[in-house]
């Protein structure tokens, strides 16, 4: 044993008696027990346990094993069967021991929200410091770093063929004298600018006056400002019969050379109307006006103008807006009246700074009352100034209310439509010469056939339990063809009995009558063939035989044949 060992058992073993002396005294015999387990000497036959020898020499290797089986080697066989290729890669190996995906597993809480961008020190709030781009707000546009470097220029493309100048009208690239536009002797790009566009104004007039027409044609415009404006019976209470309104024609007003004046103007007057609806008069006003130009007098400006008001149909307004007495609570119209075109009041070109002064003065209502609102004069588009809810007439003597349609049917071509013209139409006004409508088809009857030229259409002299229109006799039509016969008898009664042939009897269907092929008893017919009626009852022996004719022809029993001879028993004696 080494020596070093041994003493440091032995002073591991004092050490060890040292702490029982301690722990129970000095006895001896105590020591001895604790140290062999109280017999006070050691069991017979038991070695106390000596110090651990030296590790022996390396053993010789085992035997291997046997190889264990492969995780794909369903049936144990060692051998890569087909069936054992599980995912289907053509090859049995470890990928086919991989078992079904299990189950997705629950999602796990949501994260934290990342920082914006822009919030460089995180605390989440829209810093003034963090507006990098200073344009007031902090988002995303405050994220952009600096602009990199510019790339390097590509080479340039090959150049294309030269385009055509503005100018080349033909395309010959050649500078004709027809493409000299503008006429300056040059052709160049002055020559591809268009014409000026219009420019365009509109504004309200919204003060009114009283207004007188002079004799001498002049107005006058009293100083007193009109506050209820209205146009209706000329003799309403405390009402002007007359009103005026001044209008200017803006600086704008100008085709763009500065001196010409621009398109048509068009003046609308806004109304708002109450009162009565009579179906039958109509409002008619009066328009006269002056025009004062600068460095000039007053002096009229166009021809008085006579304008009917024209309302929607009283069949067109809601029942629900209508008192018992069928008044019209309330509605509202626009007339729009193009100043310069002849389509409205067909006056004199404006220039821009002229002023006008207007008058309109009630010649004729229909018994309401219209409230002038306001007044828009505005520049209309070119050729589209048009006449809106209003008739224009040049004289007073013009002036009709008839309200007809200017499209429709006009049988006569008199320039009234045919809807107008009848008697009892729309539109018709006391004394205005009518036209009768004797079937009420719509077509006065002066344009209706009338094959016997007496004034009475066909349609109303035909006996079809209709009496005549004038009170005469109803006339006869048999084919029912809407002629009377009396104008279809030319070449058409052979026997001149007013009736035509077609009406009369033909039993053998030849479109001869049989009154006009019968054998008169003093032979032939006219020199042409005829057929017999041995027995006189106006009926063909060939109709008139049992056995071969249309037996009862006119109510009359046939007659025997009984030998066959065509002849009816009663002419030749029958079979006896």
């Amino acid at each position: 044993m080494n020596p070093t060992m041994r003493i440091r058992k032995v002073a591991g073993a004092m050490a060890i008696v040292t702490v029982l002396i301690l722990q129970w005294g000095c006895d001896p015999g105590a020591v001895l027990d604790a140290l062999t387990g109280g017999g006070g000497e050691p069991p017979a036959g038991q070695e106390i346990p000596g110090p651990e020898g030296p590790a022996g020499p390396t053993g010789a290797d085992g035997q291997d094993g046997a190889d264990g089986e492969n995780c794909w080697d369903l049936n144990g066989n060692g051998i890569e069967d087909t069936e054992e290729d599980v995912n289907g890669d053509g090859q049995v190996d470890v990928q086919d021991c991989q078992g079904v995906a299990g189950a997705d597993g629950l999602d796990g809480e949501g994260g934290a929200d990342g920082l914006a961008c822009w919030d460089l020190n995180g605390n989440g709030l829209a810093d003034e410091d963090e507006d990098r781009n200073r344009d007031g707000v902090v988002d995303a546009q405050d994220c952009q770093g600096p602009s990199g470097s510019s790339g390097q220029i590509g080479q340039a493309g090959v150049e294309g063929a030269d385009g055509l100048s503005c100018w080349d009208l033909n395309g010959n690239g050649l500078e004709d004298p027809e493409e000299d536009i503008n006429g300056d002797g040059a052709v160049d790009a002055l020559d591809c600018r268009g014409p000026i566009g219009p420019t365009f104004f509109d504004f309200f007039v919204e003060d009114f006056w009283s207004a007188q027409r002079r004799a001498e044609g002049e107005i006058r415009l009293d100083d007193i400002v009109i506050g209820e404006v209205f146009l209706g019976p000329p003799a309403f209470p405390n009402r002007v019969r007359a009103i005026g309104f001044r209008a200017a024609m803006p600086v704008m007003y100008y085709d763009g050379d500065g001196k010409s004046p621009g398109n048509d103007v068009t003046m609308r007057l806004f109304f708002h109307r109450t009162g009565s609806d009579n179906g039958k008069e109509c409002l008619v006003f009066m328009v006269d006006s002056i025009l004062l130009q600068s460095g000039s007098d007053l002096a009229q400006y166009g021809e008085t103008r006579w304008v009917r008001v024209d309302l929607p149909l009283v069949d067109e307004f809601d029942a629900a807006l209508r008192g018992e007495r069928g008044d019209v609570e309330g509605m509202s119209v626009a007339v729009d009246l193009p100043v310069n075109s002849v389509a409205g009041l067909g006056y004199p070109p404006l220039h821009a700074g002229d002023r006008l002064v207007f008058a309109l003065t009630t010649v004729q209502d229909d018994g309401g009352e219209y409230h002038l609102l306001d007044v828009e004069f505005f520049e209309s588009y070119p050729g589209a100034a048009l006449l809106a809810n209003a008739v224009v007439f040049d004289t007073e003597d013009d002036v009709t209310c008839s309200r007809c349609p200017t499209d429709g049917p006009d049988c006569n071509e008199n320039g009234i439509t045919d809807e107008c013209e009848i008697c009892d139409g729309d539109g018709q006004t006391a004394g205005d010469e009518c036209l009768q409508d004797c079937d009420g088809n719509g077509i006065p009857d002066e344009c209706e056939l009338d094959c016997n030229e007496n004034e009475i259409p066909d349609a109303c002299e035909i006996c079809t339990g209709q009496s005549s229109a004038a009170g005469e006799d109803c006339l006869s039509d048999c084919n029912e063809n809407g002629v009377p016969d009396e104008c279809e008898l030319d070449g058409n009664d052979c026997n001149q009995n007013g009736i035509p042939d077609e009406c009369e009897l033909d039993c053998n269907e030849n479109e001869i009558p049989d009154a006009c092929e019968i054998c008169p008893l003093d032979g032939g017919a006219a020199g042409e063939p005829c057929l017999p009626d041995c027995n006189g009852n106006g009926i063909l022996d060939e109709c008139d035989l049992c056995d071969d004719g249309p037996a009862g022809v006119s109510g009359l029993e046939c007659s025997v044949d009984c030998n066959g001879n065509g002849i009816p028993d009663e002419c030749d004696g029958g079979c006896e």
